[in-house]
């Protein structure tokens, strides 16, 4: 019958607590060479309740396969891959890396011989690796009751951790004697009690000290030099007073008493204190800074001489310390690039001085070669720059170099730059220059070719083989080129080459024929190249298709003769210039007509045949248009053979290409002498015409004034005596009537009468004067508000008549108020005089706008807007015959004993219209009516 793990009393360890007490009772111990628990020798488990106690590593080795037992205190020894599985299993298994070591161990310990060891080496693999590891362990046998060996207790205990310290110490020892000796330094113990210290040899040796074990101090006070003992000695007092701290750290300069050597030495030191601060102890060391001191004087030279090197430099160069780029120096090169002041940059951050270079990417350069160490170098580079608050773009070569300080470190670095910006933007303009030159060259269509004169190779572009009719641009050698040349001109070419030998330029232009037996004009222009002896090495030149050129050329020239020989068939003077004025052809009736001959003319100019007084103002009109390109027009003399001058019209006009430009002037003279004489009389007419017509203006302001002086006296001087008749008159019928006779009633009462026409035809005539000599005051009025005002005034008469006044469309007018409402109440007046007894009069009165053109009256101007005011009536009319004449003053159709009247109001109403610089017409039917029609401005 079996026990269950459970089951199993674990003597001695069932109440421990901890990891491994906690894995032997739960691990099925049958399953292992030992056997269950209950079955295990009581040394066994003497043992294991032991190592389970014991907070030293340890570890029971059982049996001939040394099944392995341990304690908490012996995991780390395992580690996390060994353990848990060790438990249970062979030793021989969980250290096979070093069993060949320790193997032998147990089975000396097994076989009754202890084994101890003290910082034993082994090989350990642990935690996924071989570790160096050092123990001391100790292997002791564990005895059956009957006295044999069972197995082996093992005490382990890892020095490695240890070991290291002491080898690490030893290296540090020996490190700090090489150092030592390595750095030269000595060295020195000082007893302030005593106040003798010992030194190293190489201290005594400098300072020319006996080899004595101990020294007093003022021994190696009297080797310093003079100057510097008193800050020593200060300095060593300081160091051993307890509030210093105990530090010392001083240079001085002393001179070897024996063999007179000066030195320069470093000392440090470190003063320690009892427990009542004071000092017992001051050790420290000395170090020979003789050659430091020396390069440090001549590294100050060398950075003097290269700080002067930077600000001498043709080049922009500044150093710049630290991560944030301090300027410790710029030359002016530098300042000059930036735009800046000494004092605005130096001890400042470059980024700071210049924030703009952040956005480039310039901080990134800087940043990447100061925590790289690799030197930053570009050309050409565009660089933005704030230049007194305007960015300005600059080209510069630069480079970024690393500075280093002693001990090999990035402290630093050096900028240099160089300021391209005018040899880049003239390169831009080169290239831009060339780009347009190409345009230019593929918009005409040239062809590029270079003849080297060694091979006679003639190297050519596309389009030269092209202008030679080669299919897909297939290439031509020199020979074949030259073979196409029409045979009639190739004289003309091997003159040209010939020439070209001597001086340098090749020009010609001949005919080719292409392979479609087509004949086509070329122009070959070059240049030759010759070498350091002046003898021709290889010309380079162009090819370019002129056949249009040529037929065009000729069509002009065959248009030149054309012109020139109608312009010599005609009888006017025909020349012509050049766009800049230049005279360059006349016709056959110039020379024929000056008697001058082409050279003449040539020589003295043209102008010589124009009179001397018209040739100032002739030259300045030529100029002019010659300047702006408008027609030349003007009248002058000419002097022909018999130095005659007669009057000329020249008249030139530009003639332009299809772009608008000027190519040349073609001008002709006409003779106009007959046209002059003409207007030289046709003015003196005009003048003898003017003085008549002065004469007459004169005589009607005569006039004029006459009849104001008739007006003053019709107002004053006629109608006062006959306001007197009519008074006198108007008294007698009163009170003497009685005793009249019936015929002289009838004559009084016809006085009476003709003082009453008399009075009405003074007021008209004044009426009528008025209107030539009142203020023309224009004023937009609206028709509708006049024939308000003329319905008021004629509100009586209009009843009386039982006139019916009809209005249609009306319009607002320009007009003289008061002189218009005299003629609306002149017209409606004559309509209630002259209308029918047996018709009620009607009066219909319109408007209509419209321009003179559209009326079609001649008398209108055509683009003028006129209103058309028409007045028509039912009256008694009149004949068309009259139709004019009764405008006229005076003007009666009736006799006064039918209609009265002064014969005036139509002429005062005509006298109106003309006022307002209007027309008047009349209509009329007898017995049906009349229409006036009234044309006046807008």
């Amino acid at each position: 019958m079996t026990r269950s793990v459970e089951s199993e009393n674990y003597f001695g360890i069932h109440s421990l607590q901890g990891e491994m007490p906690e894995l032997i009772k739960r691990k099925d111990w049958s399953a292992t060479h030992l056997g269950a628990y209950h079955e295990w020798p009581a040394p066994l488990k003497s043992a294991l309740s032991m190592i389970m106690e014991n907070p030293l590593p340890m570890y029971i080795a059982w049996g001939e396969d040394f099944t392995q037992i341990y304690n908490d205190g012996f995991l780390p020894i395992l580690g996390m891959d060994k353990h848990p599985k060790a438990l249970g299993r062979s030793t021989r298994d969980n250290f096979k890396e070093i069993w060949d070591e320790i193997g032998p161990l147990l089975e000396k310990t097994r076989n009754g011989t202890p084994v101890k060891y003290t910082d034993a080496e082994f090989t350990l693999e642990r935690n996924g690796k071989l570790e160096q590891t050092y123990f001391d362990f100790a292997y002791s046998p564990i005895r059956l009751e009957n006295g044999e060996i069972g197995g082996v207790l093992a005490t382990c205990i890892e020095t490695t951790n240890r070991k290291v310290s002491q080898e690490a110490l030893q290296e540090s020892m020996l490190q700090f004697k090489f150092a030592i000796e390595a750095s030269e330094l000595g060295t020195y113990d000082y007893n302030p009690r005593t106040n003798r210290f010992t030194a190293n040899h190489r201290l005594k040796k400098w300072f020319g000290l006996p080899p004595e074990n101990e020294i007093l101090l003022s021994d190696a006070i009297d080797a310093m030099v003079p100057e510097d003992r008193e800050r020593v000695t200060t300095a060593i007092a300081e160091a051993l007073q307890y509030e210093s701290g105990g530090n010392y750290d001083i240079v001085y300069s002393l001179i070897n008493p024996k063999n007179n050597t000066p030195r320069i030495v470093h000392a440090k030191g470190k003063v320690r204190f009892d427990e009542n601060k004071v000092a017992y102890r001051f050790t420290g060391t000395l170090q020979d800074i003789t050659e430091r001191k020396a390069a440090e004087r001549l590294l100050k030279i060398k950075e003097n001489n290269l700080r002067l090197m930077i600000l001498q430099a043709p080049v922009a160069i500044a150093i710049m310390r630290g991560k944030d780029f301090v300027i410790e120096i710029a030359n002016n090169n530098a300042l000059e690039l930036w735009d800046k002041e000494e004092k605005e940059v130096l001890d400042r951050p470059v980024l700071e001085v210049m924030p703009e270079l952040k956005k480039q990417g310039i901080d990134t350069l800087l940043t990447n070669v100061f925590e790289t160490g690799e030197r930053f170098c570009t050309s050409e580079l565009p660089v933005v720059i704030d230049r007194n608050g305007v960015p300005t773009t600059k080209y510069i070569n630069f480079s970024y170099e690393p500075l280093y300080d002693a001990f090999g470190n990035i402290d630093g670095i050096m900028a240099i730059g160089i300021d391209v910006t005018e040899q880049v933007l003239a390169r831009h303009k080169v290239e831009a220059n060339e780009e347009k030159l190409n345009l230019i060259i593929n918009a005409s269509e040239l062809g590029f070719w270079e003849l080297n004169f060694e091979d006679n190779i003639a190297d050519c572009s596309e389009r030269c083989y092209k202008i030679f009719g080669s299919e897909n641009g297939t290439r031509l050698t020199h020979e074949q080129m030259k073979s196409q040349l029409h045979p009639e001109d190739r004289h003309i070419r091997d003159k040209a080459f010939d020439e070209a030998m001597t001086s340098g330029v090749f020009d010609y232009q001949a005919r080719i024929i292409l392979p479609n037996q087509k004949i086509r004009w070329i122009e070959m222009k070059g240049k030759v190249l010759f070498d350091e002896q002046q003898n021709p090495d290889k010309m380079l030149g162009t090819m370019r298709d002129i056949t249009e050129e040529r037929t065009l050329h000729q069509q002009l020239k065959e248009r030149e003769e054309r012109f020139r020989l109608l312009a010599d068939s005609m009888p006017q003077f025909i020349w012509t210039s050049d766009p800049e004025g230049h005279l360059n052809y006349f016709n056959n009736s110039v020379y024929k007509y000056s008697g001058l001959s082409y050279e003449e003319i040539k020589k003295d100019g043209w102008i010589q045949i124009v009179h001397p007084e018209d040739r100032p103002e002739n030259l300045r009109q030529w100029e002019h248009s010659i300047k702006t390109g408008t027609d030349f027009l003007y009248e002058h003399r000419f002097r022909s053979a018999d130095g005659e001058y007669r009057w000329q019209l020249s008249r030139a006009i530009p003639q332009r290409d299809d772009e608008g430009r000027i190519t040349r002037w073609v001008g002709t003279s006409t003779d106009i002498q007959e046209q002059k004489m003409f207007a030289y009389e046709l003015e003196k007419q005009v003048l003898k015409r003017t003085a008549e017509l002065k004469e007459k203006n004169e005589a009607l302001e005569k006039m004029n004034q006459e009849l104001k002086s008739f007006t003053f006296i019709s107002s004053h001087d006629l109608q006062e005596p006959l306001r007197k008749i009519r008074i006198f008159a108007g008294l007698l019928q009163e009170r003497e009537v009685k005793n009249m006779t019936p015929e002289g009633k009838n004559k009084f009462s016809r006085i009476i009468k003709s003082a009453a026409r008399m009075q009405t035809l003074i007021e008209a005539l004044l009426l009528y004067s008025r209107t030539n000599t009142g203020k023309k005051d224009f004023r937009k009025v609206h028709m509708t508000e006049v024939l308000r005002e003329i319905r008021e005034d004629l509100k009586e008469e209009l009843e009386n008549k039982s006139l019916v006044l009809q209005t249609g469309h009306l319009d607002e007018v320009n007009i003289i108020p008061f002189q218009f409402h005299q003629l609306l109440h002149n017209l409606l007046t004559n309509a209630m005089k002259f209308s029918r007894p047996d018709t009620i009069p009607v009066v219909h009165i319109s408007t209509q706008l419209k321009t003179g053109r559209q009326f079609g009256l001649s008398a209108l101007e055509p683009d003028t807007t006129y209103c058309h005011l028409r007045v028509e009536d039912n009256g008694i009319g009149f004949d068309q015959t009259y139709a004019n004449k009764i405008f006229e003053l005076f003007q009666r159709l009736h006799a006064k004993d039918q209609y009265e009247g002064t014969g005036m109001g139509l002429a005062i109403v005509k006298k109106i219209v003309e006022n307002h610089n209007g027309h008047i017409t009349a209509d009329g039917v007898l017995g049906v009516g009349a229409t006036f029609n009234i044309y006046i401005p807008a």
